[in-house]
C-alpha cells in the first residue's frame, strides 16, 4: 500500500490555510492572535506546571549528605600493620633461638646486663623507651615484666623500629644485620607514607 502524497492547495498562488472567506483583515487578526495567545498560555502552564513541581519539590525535601568510607586506606593500613608483624616475628625468631615465652629467656650480655625474654630487651631500654615513646615512667620490675610478656615485647618492638629513628639495628644489632631488617623497616615506613 503506498502512502499518499500530502496535496498543497491553493487559491491564487495563496495556500488555502492562509484564506478565510467572509472575513475581514480585522477578523483574521483576531482569530490569528486569539491561537497564538491560546498556544502560549497552555506552553506557559506546561513550563510553570514543571518549573513549581520542582521548587516544591526541592523545598520539600530535605538534602542527603553521604560520607563515602575509604575502605582501601584500612585495607592498606593493615597490609602494613602485617609487614611490621612480620618483621617483629622474624626478630622474635632469631633473637630467641628458638625459645619459646614460656621459657623466660633471661641472657647475660657482653655489658653484663641481662637480656629478658624473646626479644631481648634490657630493662633499662624498656624503662627508655616506655619514656621516650608513651611519656610513661616505669619501674624496673615492669620492665622485666613487659620484656617477659611475648605480646606486650612484641608491642614494644614494633613501635622502636616503625617510630624512632633507631630501626632494629640499633637495639638488635646482630639480628638487623643477619635478617637486614633496617633495609626491610625503611621500605615499609616508605610505604606507610
Amino acid at each position: 500500500m503506498k502512502i499518499p502524497k500530502m496535496l498543497k492547495v491553493t487559491y491564487m498562488g495563496e495556500p488555502l490555510k492562509n484564506i478565510y472567506p467572509h472575513a475581514t483583515k480585522w477578523q483574521v487578526f483576531k482569530y490569528k492572535f486569539a491561537l497564538f495567545m491560546r498556544k502560549t498560555l497552555i506552553v506557559s502552564m506546561i513550563v510553570g506546571a514543571v518549573y513549581g513541581s520542582f521548587h516544591i519539590g526541592r523545598a520539600t525535601t530535605e538534602p542527603v549528605f553521604l560520607q563515602a568510607e575509604d575502605k582501601s586506606k584500612a585495607m592498606f593500613m593493615s597490609k602494613v600493620d602485617k609487614l611490621k608483624e612480620e618483621v617483629a616475628n622474624q626478630l622474635m625468631a632469631c633473637e630467641s633461638a628458638g625459645h619459646t615465652e614460656d621459657d623466660g629467656i633471661i641472657i647475660f650480655d657482653s655489658n653484663a646486663k641481662a637480656s629478658i625474654g624473646n626479644f631481648q630487651f634490657q630493662k633499662d631500654t624498656v624503662i627508655h623507651y616506655y619514656k621516650v615513646l608513651y611519656g610513661k615512667t616505669i619501674t624496673p620490675k615492669e620492665a622485666v615484666l613487659i620484656a617477659l610478656d611475648q605480646d606486650k615485647a612484641r608491642s614494644l618492638a614494633i613501635d622502636v623500629m616503625f617510630t624512632t629513628k633507631n630501626k632494629a639495628g640499633r637495639d638488635w644489632f646482630n639480628c638487623a644485620n643477619k635478617l637486614k631488617l633496617d633495609e626491610r623497616i625503611d621500605i615499609i615506613k616508605s610505604i606507610e607514607q
